[in-house]
């Protein structure tokens, strides 16, 4: 029996302000990462995969960033509930002879505590599978065909 894949409810490459030094290296200011969500019912939570881009010129990393980055999505899309964040670094695009540390996919739960302002802070990791996060989402996270996704600027 095949698995019915579910499309992301939201999937682009969202731009936002992420680090750097605004007079030296204007650039790195400007930031890129794939952004699907599937947003959840009752039973279940809304799932975040922030999918590194793997290519040079994209600014902050989702992990250097991702307090902000999650901050942004959440007010950006006007999620609710409890959310499952994911962090995605699919190394698809590494060219032949990188070290295997450096091309490995890597994917990690991620959790966060809020400010009374609203703002995530207090980041935790917990290293898990591909095969997990598409079993939350009953979905590839593949990043076919991401060079055609649209682009969204959080604010």
């Amino acid at each position: 029996m095949t698995q019915v894949e579910i499309k992301p409810d939201v999937d682009v490459i969202a731009i936002w302000k992420g680090f750097g030094r605004e007079l030296h290296e204007p650039g790195l200011w400007e930031s890129k990462a794939r952004v699907r969500i599937w947003k959840g019912d009752e039973c279940f939570p809304t799932v975040v995969v922030f999918s590194d881009l793997d290519e040079s010129g994209t600014g902050t990393s989702i992990t250097n960033c991702s307090e902000n980055l999650a901050t942004r999505v959440k007010w950006g899309f006007g999620l609710e509930g409890p959310i499952q964040w994911v962090e995605h670094y699919p190394r698809h695009n590494q060219p032949h002879g990188t070290p295997q540390w450096l091309s490995t996919e890597d994917v990690s739960l991620v959790s966060y505590q809020m400010g009374r302002d609203g703002r995530y802070y207090g980041t935790r990791w917990l290293s898990t599978t591909r095969e997990v996060v598409e079993a939350m989402v009953k979905s590839s996270i593949d990043m076919d065909g991401y060079k055609t996704v649209a682009e969204h600027r959080l604010i």
